[in-house]
């Protein structure tokens, strides 16, 4: 794990949970993607941290997120308006999911923390 800002660690803790399983992605309740980023990220104490670092990872193209609707994994994407956070993220399932320069993004901070490369 990447060492570092609280801010960084969350992301890369995010980033590690739907790498884990098959094509990069993860559907969750917000206490279950609480409760798997606080073990990688023991010092995660605010909600709001966790849910700024989706948004930091979603607004950087990094991921995709989304809910599930009518039998689609994608049903509809997250809309990024702040008023509709609330229903997102806390009510029901979401799907977090790696993209193409999320790939890329993630390759750049696993050579950053291997001593002696990317340095």
């Amino acid at each position: 794990m990447v060492k570092g800002p609280l801010a960084d660690r969350l992301e890369c803790a995010i980033l590690e949970i739907i790498m884990g399983y098959r094509d990069g992605t993860h559907q969750a309740s917000w206490g279950v993607w609480l409760n798997s980023v606080g073990r990688l990220v023991p010092d995660l104490l605010h909600d709001a941290d966790l849910k700024a670092a989706f948004k930091r990872l979603w607004k950087g193209r990094i991921v995709r997120l989304s809910k599930a609707a009518k039998g689609r994994y994608h049903g509809f994407d997250y809309s990024g308006n702040e008023s509709a956070d609330e229903a997102f993220f806390f009510i029901a399932e979401f799907n977090v999911t790696i993209t193409d320069d999320g790939r890329r993004y993630r390759d750049g901070i696993k050579m950053k923390s291997v001593p002696g490369i990317g340095a």
